[in-house]
């Protein structure tokens, strides 16, 4: 008996340090994403829905919000917060895809750190649950998305290929500082 209460106050420090590193991987994230979303809009002249994205994008920030202020007053985090927010993140994810290309967006492939993430976090079959989701989320935006429109179709090709070069970058620094922040909470 002894040894699980000790457990707990544990177990808790854990998922408060794991809900801590999933609100800063997704400011990164959202970050991210609007600078390049910025990029592609103004310099690549991609014509993008500002509006339905700028409410994803502020969602995504009360959530952030929200979730920081309650990491701030120290309260448990009950057993599916996390897989819950990893959800949340999942969902906003698909909703910027659906909105600016769908599959055809280079960046699609980031379903994949996410769901290390959640492989690093999470009990499995919550992992399972996450990637059953996700594979129907890429499944879908296959059949349903709005295609962007280029300035210039002629440039489709290039600028598919800069994306996935950047994706690969973007998906290595993130699982890079993912690794060695789980590295030096262990």
């Amino acid at each position: 008996m002894k040894a699980q209460q000790t457990d707990r106050p544990l177990a808790q420090a854990a998922r408060q340090q794991q809900l801590s590193t999933v609100v800063a991987l997704r400011t990164f994230a959202t970050l991210a994403q609007l600078s390049l979303l910025w990029v592609a809009h103004s310099m690549l002249g991609v014509a993008l829905p500002w509006p339905m994205l700028g409410l994803i994008f502020s969602l995504l920030l009360i959530l952030n919000t929200t979730t920081w202020l309650r990491l701030r007053q120290q309260q448990p985090i009950g057993q599916y917060e996390l897989v819950s927010q990893l959800f949340a993140d999942i969902a906003a994810f698909s909703l910027v895809l659906y909105f600016t290309g769908g599959v055809t967006n280079p960046f699609v492939s980031l379903y994949l750190p996410l769901l290390g993430l959640a492989a690093a976090l999470l009990p499995i079959r919550q992992v399972l649950v996450l990637a059953v989701v996700s594979v129907l989320a890429y499944s879908v935006l296959m059949m349903e998305y709005i295609p962007l429109v280029l300035a210039n179709p002629a440039d489709g090709v290039y600028f598919h290929l800069v994306g996935m070069w950047l994706n690969f970058m973007v998906s290595a620094l993130i699982l890079v500082g993912f690794v060695a922040r789980l590295s030096n909470s262990l």
